[in-house]
């Protein structure tokens, strides 16, 4: 056998190399899937993560001055249009950047005179678009990039309800912490398929 035969008998085939690049491709369409719904999960935990820190931290500023971060008081802090409703220019509420700058420790609007750290926030992704984190705009937003809701209890009537008035998801509590989830829509947590037939995906802080 000469050298050029030698050469020869060790490269693949062009059949050989198709077939292997047809297997790659085989793998690769099966684990995307599957690495889809890794990413999806971290998501999720992170979004839970969030949601819980935010309600501690409600929490802890409230035991800190015996008031909760706002100077809002409202007789009304039922639904997402009410005064006790901080999220975003999208739901028509108050943004959740005056409570985020209070509890991270800047005397916003004199509401953190002390100037006391109840929650480190990150730095959010993605420019223009912000998505995890907070933003230039000084809003905390979600993985999919809607801004944290914050509902808390303006009537300092001890009552939240997260979805719907007088139903049974009906909160003893002063702050409840959401997230819209993978959908970006506000859904009842008490079901599991919404009226249009759409899972529940909400992520908030009393579950």
């Amino acid at each position: 056998m000469n050298a050029l035969q030698r050469r020869n008998s060790k490269a693949f085939t062009l059949i050989e190399l198709l077939i292997v690049i047809a297997i790659i491709g085989i793998l690769m369409a099966l684990l995307f899937p599957a690495l889809k719904g890794v990413l999806e999960a971290a998501r999720k935990a992170k979004a839970k993560n969030d949601v819980v820190q935010l309600a501690i931290a409600v929490k802890g500023y409230e035991n800190e001055y015996g008031k909760l971060p706002t100077a809002v008081v409202s007789a009304d802090d039922a639904s997402e249009a009410s005064q006790g409703w901080f999220q975003g220019p999208q739901t028509g509420s108050q943004s959740n950047k005056e409570i985020v700058k209070v509890l991270m420790g800047e005397d916003y609007n004199g509401l953190n005179p002390r100037k006391i750290v109840f929650i480190e926030g990150r730095p959010a992704k993605g420019g223009d678009t912000p998505k995890d984190g907070v933003a230039a705009d000084g809003m905390f937003y979600d993985p999919w990039g809607i801004p944290y809701a914050i509902k808390m209890d303006t009537s300092y009537n001890t009552a939240l309800e997260y979805y719907d008035t007088n139903q049974k998801n009906n909160f003893r509590t002063t702050v409840i912490t959401i997230s819209f989830g993978p959908n970006m829509i506000q859904q009842d947590t008490s079901k599991t398929v919404d009226s249009s037939g759409k899972k529940v995906d909400d992520i908030v802080s009393f579950q």
